[in-house]
């Protein structure tokens, strides 16, 4: 089963300010493809709030130019069909996928997706589940806040992790840990307000 690990950085605190979404494609256990996309937030929530520019070091004039959400996801689709998402801490990033679908009218797919953070809790005892502190564990290095670097490194837990445990077949592997597939279309009730 195909799965696409994805992550969105925003200009501030609301979720439809994507300004960076970075994927990494993984079957058979291996990273086929990886992509990297800068965002020109949605007018009504383009400001680019300091703290989050200081966390993932993305300015307004660095995506003055660069494609709107909209355009950005006729890209990202094609990579959806058939897969399963998956993202470190994912009521985030699936808020940001959702609510980015919703500002521009846009129909929210039918896609399961699953939690890195969740699975690292299963799999490892750590003092932290934060994407940095399992990487570190793994002795895996990224740049953190960096889209493609974070969809890399959760591609590389979910792989380790399904290593780890011997079961290489992703239905099986969710099921080992009593964990379950969230979908989109179902939004979680906790996360950030638009």
């Amino acid at each position: 089963m195909k799965v696409v690990c994805i992550d969105f950085e925003t200009a501030n605190r609301h979720y439809c300010s994507a300004c960076s979404v970075g994927i990494a494609v993984v079957g058979n256990g291996v990273v086929t493809e990886s992509r990297h996309w800068l965002i020109k937030p949605h007018y009504d929530y383009g400001y680019f709030d300091g703290m989050n520019v200081s966390v993932h070091g993305i300015t307004p004039e660095q995506v003055k130019t660069a494609p709107e959400f909209d355009s950005v996801y006729s890209e990202l689709l094609p990579y959806f069909e058939n897969a399963v998402l998956a993202a470190h801490y994912a009521v985030f990033d699936m808020s940001v996928l959702r609510k980015s679908l919703e500002i521009y009218g846009i129909q929210c797919p039918d896609l399961n997706y699953i939690c890195t953070r969740n699975i690292a809790r299963k799999v490892w005892k750590l003092d932290s589940y934060r994407l940095n502190a399992v990487s570190e564990h793994l002795f895996y290095h990224f740049q953190h806040h960096d889209a493609l670097e974070d969809a890399l490194a959760c591609s590389n837990i979910l792989r380790r992790a399904m290593a780890e445990k011997g079961i290489p077949v992703l239905d099986e592997f969710i099921g080992s840990l009593g964990l379950c597939y969230g979908n989109l279309r179902k939004p979680s009730s906790s996360g950030r307000k638009v």
